[in-house]
């Protein structure tokens, strides 16, 4: 069976504000219920998910709110139906003035197929909420967050029902290596 490793690092992430912040990510695949639906996916070896260290941007160059985490990625699968090609889905989340953590983004995209080395730049959202939550935002500071947030990459749920905004940008540094496909008669471009 063919079989794929990622390995690399979340570089950082931008956008975020000034503030403490790290990211939490992982490999998604199926329907956005915990993995479970991998379709013949499984991990021989590393981990399939992730948190960075908190990191805070340059206090001295203020032009920036850059935060550097450098976290290493290693995830090796053996690979099952790659019309599941994993996803990557983060989750940003940021200390506020009053010492809380609060959600600062999610996303995911595609991971490229394709061997070689990738610069993945996931652009992130954060939910509006309503009247209620707006002002609950305003005045005690607290964001809205997903009840459920793998209906960020399930592509069979409908996650177009609620008002967003974008929020920042996660960078990551991944490099795919792939073995068995051509012997599996399966093209990656």
């Amino acid at each position: 069976m063919p079989e794929v490793h990622f390995i690399g690092e979340a570089i950082g992430g931008a956008g975020f504000g000034r503030f403490a912040q790290f990211c939490k990510f992982k490999f998604a695949f199926g329907n956005g219920k915990d993995n479970s639906d991998m379709k013949g996916w499984s991990l021989l070896s590393g981990q399939g998910d992730g948190q960075t260290q908190v990191s805070m941007p340059n206090r001295t160059d203020t032009s920036s709110d850059q935060a550097v985490w450098s976290h290493p990625i290693d995830a090796h699968y053996l690979a099952g139906d790659v019309s599941n090609w994993p996803k990557l889905f983060v989750e940003v989340w940021r200390e506020d003035s009053y010492g809380r953590w609060i959600i600062a983004g999610y996303g995911s995209c595609w991971i490229p197929p394709s061997a070689g080395e990738k610069s993945i730049t996931i652009p992130t959202w954060v939910p509006e909420g309503d009247g209620w939550q707006s002002l609950t935002t305003k005045f005690l500071g607290s964001t809205p967050q997903l009840e459920n947030p793998e209906m960020v990459y399930a592509s069979n749920m409908d996650k177009y029902n609620f008002v967003t905004r974008t929020s920042g940008t996660v960078t990551f540094r991944l490099n795919t290596v792939g073995k068995g496909f051509a012997e599996a008669g399966i093209d990656l471009g």
